[in-house]
């Protein structure tokens, strides 16, 4: 996962152990996992099937252990169909109350002036606020787009997207576009003694509610179409929790483990694991190992930071755990 490096903790601190905190924002449509390759049906009735499905999230604001204590988190992410996770860090906190995120990138970094202004090429490859393909930036006179989404759909009505027909792309720009959601009563999942999975759903299906996608084309902008797409975020409440949000089904642990810079080291709890096999977020295997005598640990190494996902399987089934390398 692409972060900004300014990281701020404001309020005050619990006294409680500390907790790997990771935010899954799974998208969905119908109520069903997103799929990009899948074609689907848009509230205008127009078949689309997408191409690209991109937003910021920043500011994050959790409210932990009691209600009276707050921090914030001064940072940039960048989520994609096959980036949905973000690594908050390891924190003092046991319990989350709510969490608060701006959607979209704040006024003080989409401006050339200002404390926090920046040139875009003076950024890391990495940054999430650096170069994007597709494109996440307009140039200053108009910044970032907080969210865009583009694809193809079925205009001439014959229930088949041919290549390149109807293609369409929405840009949402602004300072005014930004749009704040709040997640109360927060369902969380420990999935360990040092670990806290939040997952939230956000439905693009509400998302492009009254977007007419079959006659928006290619539109760049903070007004029309696009004004409405952001307005959606809070209008159709595009982000929230699942009521079994809290009950992931992450199985019986079979592993633990253990993180250094570009390193990890894997200890098996179940000694007769069929396979460990660790996969990035997009999905891209980067380790795999199956094993003909019992399992001790293991140890990967020449890892490039980021979320990466560790995998395991054994007679009573699967286990995963999500895991960030320094």
């Amino acid at each position: 996962m692409k972060h900004l490096l300014i990281l701020f903790f404001l309020g005050a601190f619990g006294v409680n152990g500390q907790r790997n905190i990771f935010i899954h924002l799974d998208a969905v449509y119908s109520n069903n996992a997103l799929d990009i390759s899948t074609t689907y049906l848009a509230s205008d009735n127009t078949l689309f099937r997408l191409d690209h499905f991109d937003y910021y999230v920043s500011n994050i604001v959790l409210t932990h252990d009691g209600g009276q204590q707050t921090m914030f988190l001064n940072q940039v992410f960048l989520i994609e169909p096959t980036n949905q996770t973000i690594y908050l860090g390891f924190l003092p906190i046991q319990q989350i109350e709510s969490v608060d995120f701006l959607v979209g990138v704040p006024k003080e970094l989409n401006t050339q002036s200002g404390v926090f202004s920046q040139d875009i090429s003076t950024y890391p490859e990495t940054h999430p606020l650096s170069f994007q393909s597709p494109s996440m930036y307009w140039g200053w006179q108009a910044g970032y787009m907080h969210m865009i989404l583009g694809g193809w759909n079925d205009i001439n009505g014959n229930n088949n997207i041919e290549t390149n027909e109807g293609y369409f792309e929405l840009h949402n720009l602004g300072d005014q576009n930004q749009q704040s959601v709040s997640i109360t009563s927060v369902i969380q999942t420990n999935t360990s003694s040092d670990q806290t999975d939040v997952f939230i759903n956000c439905h693009l299906d509400r998302w492009i509610e009254n977007i007419p996608l079959g006659t928006s084309g290619v539109a760049h902008g903070s007004t029309g179409v696009n004004e409405i797409l952001l307005n959606n975020v809070t209008n159709q409440t595009v982000f929230e929790q699942s009521p079994t949000a809290g009950i992931q089904p992450v199985g019986i642990s079979q592993f633990t483990y253990s993180v250094a810079k570009g390193e990890l080291t894997v200890y098996c709890i179940t000694k007769h694991l069929k396979n460990i096999h660790l996969t990035k977020a997009d999905g891209t295997i980067v380790y795999q190992h199956n094993f003909t005598e019992n399992c001790d640990k293991l140890v990967i190494s020449s890892l490039i930071p980021g979320i990466y996902f560790i995998n395991s399987e054994d007679k009573n089934g699967v286990f995963q755990k999500t895991v960030f390398i320094p």
